[in-house]
């Protein structure tokens, strides 16, 4: 079994989307909900003995790697893990085997820095567990991903060209408590959504004022293209009428 992998990074800069782009079948785990049932099973007797269920995450990765499918078990948030659970974890990450899972699944984890907060941390015990990797998003792959997920509106290939040539940020953040706003690859895909829904009004609740700004102005140029086009239409239109006049009175 590979070394697991613990990926810090701040938060919707697509940790969990990259794992995924990487392996046929990712089982992900997300930490911060889950109790210490849901990692080793629900405790039952037999006989004289106590047993333990299989979570349905292990039957899962099981179903996959018989498949032949390259298999990850995702541990998403582990800074925001309770208690109960790290303790468990701690002897999965080590032992997976134990809990049924094959070698041949990798495991990789994810977490925010201490500086976003949030949860309890990571022991050092935990720590020493990974492989800690710094993780910031890749823009070329991001791009390529945002172009084919929002290739229907017109705004996207421009916010990409902006953000390919650094002129807008990938990530960015302003403003402290309830007023503060994050630009990064998830909130940029929750702005494209909204104005794939018609709300283009919810932007500046989602990004910082720069980026929201410059999307805004990109899709008021769009406005004023399809008038463009519609007035033109529209003076087509009634040349076309003006002639069938002429044509009808000679």
């Amino acid at each position: 079994m590979k070394t697991p992998k613990l990926l810090i990074g701040a938060p919707g800069t697509g940790k969990t989307a990259s794992v995924r782009a990487k392996f046929e079948h990712t089982e992900v785990l997300l930490l911060s909900s889950c109790t210490e049932e849901d990692i080793a099973g629900l405790p039952y007797r037999e006989g004289n003995k106590e047993r333990r269920t299989m979570p349905l995450f292990i039957e899962n990765i099981n179903k996959a790697v018989k498949k032949g499918k390259k298999t990850c078990l995702f541990l998403d948030e582990l800074d925001k893990a309770r208690r109960e659970v790290v303790d468990t974890l701690l002897t999965l990450i080590t032992h997976p085997t134990n809990f049924g899972i094959p070698e041949s699944v990798e495991i990789i984890a994810a977490a925010n820095p201490p500086e976003w907060g949030g949860g309890d941390g990571i022991s050092q015990p935990m720590l020493t567990r990974f492989c800690v990797i710094p993780f910031s998003p890749d823009v070329n792959e991001w791009v390529k991903l945002t172009n084919k997920l929002f290739s229907d509106l017109t705004v996207t290939k421009k916010l990409t060209e902006r953000i390919s040539s650094g002129e807008l940020p990938l990530m960015e953040h302003v403003g402290e408590d309830l007023e503060f706003r994050l630009t990064c690859p998830r909130t940029l895909h929750l702005a494209l959504t909204a104005i794939r829904e018609g709300e283009p009004e919810v932007i500046f609740g989602l990004l910082t004022p720069n980026t929201a700004s410059a999307i805004l102005a990109f899709i008021d140029e769009d406005k004023d293209e399809e008038s463009r086009i519609d007035e033109t239409q529209r003076i087509a239109r009634n040349v076309s009428k003006n002639k069938i006049k002429k044509i009808i009175r000679i």
